[in-house]
């Protein structure tokens, strides 16, 4: 895992999400069937990754940067934007 200058992360697709857990906020998803960065991707969208898909969780985007394949080797993750404070 490697922290960017922006304050984002690249992190490899096979990263457990009990340890991403303890750098980000990522709720509640102990009840789900995946366990990894990949993993959030194959069940949100029911089919495999391709480079530049994006899942949101807990209000954290998470891109796919490097597809190879079947294999997700790269994401970036980044926090949403809190667009609420520039409503008029």
């Amino acid at each position: 895992m490697v922290q960017l200058d922006d304050g984002s992360l690249d992190v490899e697709g096979s990263l457990e999400l009990v340890t991403l857990e303890q750098y980000i906020d990522l709720g509640d998803f102990d009840s789900e069937d995946f366990h990894t960065v990949a993993g959030l991707f194959m069940d949100r969208l029911q089919r495999i990754p391709r480079d530049g898909d994006e899942v949101t969780l807990n209000h954290w985007i998470f891109r796919v940067t490097d597809q190879r394949g079947n294999r997700t080797e790269r994401v970036s993750i980044r926090r949403e934007e809190d667009t609420s404070l520039n409503d008029d």
